[in-house]
């Protein structure tokens, strides 16, 4: 369903979309897109750049949960599945979604 940096693209989803709609054509959608944050230089997932380029992301957008200070309103690692960015992205990257760990490690190491 993902093709690496194309964005999402389903077939049908949208009426009328013919073979598939492409909202985000060049770059996946990170966080503060999403939830229309008023200032990315503000947000801690923007700053956040041991995670840039996971999940296809700027720094941290694409990340968020694991940002310390974060907006979204969970605490770091917890909940995240009660997060609709975040069951977004899991299901964007299918296979290749990395576990909260193994990007654990990438926070760790800076």
């Amino acid at each position: 369903m993902r093709s690496e940096g194309r964005g999402l693209s389903v077939p049908g989803l949208f009426p009328g979309s013919g073979k598939g709609f492409q909202p985000w054509v060049g770059h996946e959608r990170n966080c503060w897109e999403i939830k229309n944050c008023s200032s990315k230089e503000e947000c801690p997932a923007y700053g956040e750049t041991r995670l840039n380029g996971v999940h296809g992301g700027i720094n941290g957008g694409r990340a968020c949960w694991l940002v310390k200070g974060n907006t979204c309103g969970f605490k770091v690692n917890d909940s995240c599945d009660q997060c609709e960015f975040y069951r977004t992205v899991l299901k964007e990257e299918g296979m290749e979604f990395r576990l909260k760990e193994e990007l654990a490690e990438l926070i760790d190491q800076g």
